[in-house]
């Protein structure tokens, strides 16, 4: 699963700036794609922390059909 967010973000996957819930006054990172062509609309969340360290903070199946 790694490898293919990591893919994601190479190929410039559009990311939106979110506040976190959990961690008030941080701020995350969200999208909504594939992870294979043909595959089920993810649902991800991530927090960049220091210079290259990425923690997920959500990953499910999208419930969004945009």
């Amino acid at each position: 699963m790694w490898r293919q967010i990591e893919r994601l973000l190479d190929e410039g996957v559009p990311l939106r700036k979110v506040s976190l819930k959990k961690l008030p006054g941080e701020k995350g990172w969200e999208c909504i794609t594939r992870l294979a062509a043909h595959g089920p609309r993810v649902y991800i969340k991530l927090q960049m922390r220091g210079g290259s360290r990425v923690l997920l903070r959500s990953f499910h199946l999208s419930r969004d059909e945009r």
